[in-house]
């Protein structure tokens, strides 16, 4: 299995517009972190069967965009650092 990050996304991104993102790729689980107010992070975790899988995706979703948005892709092994709240 592998994990990709994919960020950039638009707040209100839906896990049936990452599928379709990723077209025919068959995600196995697909995770959208949500802030303190229920919003989504901007950001996704995808989890695809191979590596191989995964670096295709890659190339193809790099530079995509979701509404404008330039959409990004890369491996994780872990979601990214939490940035701190102002206080």
């Amino acid at each position: 299995m592998a994990k990709l990050y994919v960020g950039n996304l638009p707040w209100d991104t839906e896990e049936a517009t990452l599928r379709a993102l990723f077209g025919p790729t068959v995600l196995l689980r697909v995770e959208l972190p949500k802030g303190r107010n229920g919003r989504s992070r901007g950001y996704a975790l995808v989890e695809l069967s191979s590596s191989a899988e995964a670096a295709s995706a890659m190339q193809r979703l790099n530079g995509a965009s979701i509404r404008r948005l330039s959409v990004g892709s890369e491996g994780a092994d872990s979601p990214p650092p939490a940035t701190p709240l102002a206080s």
